[in-house]
């Protein structure tokens, strides 16, 4: 029997050491944690944010003033300063309602020592009826962290956090709007980009069709230095992500701007526009500062710092935004293609899987490098003075649709034509490409 008594008051203890254990970690409550929701801090200045009418910050280094106007806020009675209301109603919200970490001083005699006898800086908060009043801010404490204040007119001498001071006196460059401007991609309908010792580049998007559903068909054309088709995938690429918009890493307000910082004497400007004008953006490009570059935005007295790589669409040439080739056209689209010049010509007929030239059956495998040899051709060079002679080549693509293509080839010099499509360009073509064009007909008729 006292084996069994013996195992039965083990059982009991294990089963009273389990609940024990069960009790500890699941039903027994947590602590009380304490407190630390913050430091206490006193009030030492407060009015409704709605009553106030404008608030000035003085600095060392500058003076500014925040107004209202409407629903909204102007800085210096200016409009054209671009700052963020929502930064400047935290600034006003802050103006109201003024707290500190300490009062230190009832009844302060010696402002000397708190450096509240000349204050480095202040806020002027002007209400709607015209009520005063002025936060003075003086020096900060030998460890940095704190800075003495007062309201002007009182003897109440207070500590503040240094960073809480920054803010109730920011610069106004913390005010101001770090979006320089913006539009989507989708909507730019027009590129000028100059840049010292380079010819400017104009690009322009232009309705050239519409679709079977009536709907505007657009390409992207060079304006300058050529006159021709883009490359709308480069342009795609190259420009538009990047110049639809710019937004500022800093931005440093007209009263705060010490030199130039290289927009005298700008390294490029660039013009960027929707299709109806409603947005245009003119924007002077000046010098690097290590990974970030100056520039400033037409009829904007602000100066913004912007990554260099959001600047990276100024670094094609214009090259790299047109197509190559003279002239384009899918051989499923053509009808036909006549080609003339110097007491020849020649007609390529495309009529389903059936090929010929001058009514003469070609393979078809012969005939597509034939008709690559008449596309391929390439441009060389433009020039800006215009050729008006009669054309000593003549290519017309027939088109499934009824359309024509016309490129001509006029005497330009020894070594060039001068080319046009649709007797539009300034091209420029070696003469030795025609006469290679002329030779694989030649060979293809033989």
């Amino acid at each position: 029997m006292k084996p069994i008594r013996t195992i039965l008051i083990l059982l009991v203890v294990i089963a009273l050491l389990a609940g024990g254990f069960y009790w500890v970690t699941v039903y027994e409550p947590e602590p009380e944690k304490p407190d630390i929701s913050g430091i206490q801090t006193v009030n030492m200045f407060k009015v409704e944010k709605d009553s106030i009418a404008s608030v000035q910050i003085q600095s060392l280094t500058e003076t500014y003033t925040v107004s209202r106007s409407g629903e909204g806020w102007v800085v210096n009675d200016n409009p054209g300063i671009k700052a963020s209301n929502s930064r400047i109603e935290t600034l006003v919200y802050e103006c109201a309602s003024v707290t500190a970490r300490e009062l230190l001083d009832e009844h302060a005699e010696n402002l000397l020592q708190y450096g509240l006898d000349a204050p480095t800086r202040r806020a002027k908060i002007t209400l709607k009826d015209g009520t005063v009043h002025t936060i003075l801010i003086g020096d900060t404490t030998l460890d940095g962290s704190l800075c003495y204040l007062m309201v002007e007119g009182e003897t109440k001498v207070y500590t503040k956090s240094a960073s809480g001071c920054d803010s109730l006196t920011c610069s106004l460059s913390r005010l101001l709007e770090t979006e320089i401007y913006f539009m989507e991609p989708q909507d730019v309908a027009y590129i000028s980009i100059k840049k010292t010792g380079a010819e400017e580049i104009l690009l322009e998007r232009v309705e050239v069709s519409v679709n079977n559903a009536g709907e505007p068909l657009y390409e992207w054309q060079m304006k300058k230095p050529l006159i021709k088709t883009g490359n709308a995938y480069n342009i795609e690429d190259l420009l538009l992500e990047n110049i639809a918009e710019q937004t500022a890493i800093t931005v440093i307000a007209a009263g705060e701007q010490k030199g130039s910082y290289g927009l005298d004497t700008p390294r490029a400007e660039y013009t960027v526009k929707n299709a109806d004008g409603s947005k245009s953006y003119t924007v002077t490009v000046g010098e690097l500062y290590e990974d970030n570059t100056y520039i400033r935005l037409a009829g904007d007295s602000a100066i913004y710092q912007v990554s260099s790589g959001t600047l990276d669409f100024l670094k094609p040439g214009y090259r790299d935004l047109v197509d190559k080739l003279i002239h384009i056209e899918n051989i499923q689209n053509v009808s036909s293609i006549d080609i003339s010049g110097k007491g020849k010509n020649y007609t390529m007929n495309i009529k389903g899987t059936s090929f010929s030239i001058n009514d003469k059956k070609i393979d078809e495998k012969v005939f597509r490098k034939t008709y690559q040899a008449v596309i391929g051709l390439t441009m060389d060079d433009y020039t800006n003075d215009p050729v008006t002679s009669a054309p000593v080549y003549t290519i017309t693509y027939n088109r499934n649709d009824g359309q024509q293509v016309e490129v001509s080839c006029r005497e330009y010099d020894d070594r060039n034509y001068y080319v046009q499509v649709n007797g539009e360009g300034n091209l420029l073509i070696r003469k030795k490409q025609i006469d290679n064009m002329v030779l694989v007909i030649e060979q293809t008729l033989a």
